[in-house]
């Protein structure tokens, strides 16, 4: 329901599908969806975080979206660093 930006941000574990919306000035918010699920979760969420906040929702590797996993995650450990990367 907003104008959204896909990225591809490189990770250890391939790039990552990020999808940003909002204003650039905005404070950061970072959506993670539910394992099964994609950042496409969010849809009918977004619109009202957007509008004062940038919104970056990923999607998880070894998940279903548009991430490139490899190698697929086989640990918490894996999506950690994963996260702080």
């Amino acid at each position: 329901p907003v104008p959204v930006e896909a990225r591809a941000v490189p990770t250890p574990l391939g790039p990552a599908r990020v999808n940003v919306c909002g204003p650039a000035d905005g404070p950061p918010l970072v959506l993670l969806h539910g394992m099964g699920f994609s950042s496409t979760m969010w849809g009918p969420n977004v619109a009202a975080w957007a509008g004062t906040h940038r919104v970056y929702a990923p999607d998880v590797p070894g998940q279903p979206g548009l991430s490139a996993a490899d190698p697929r995650p086989r640990s918490a450990a894996d999506l950690l660093r994963w996260l702080a990367a």
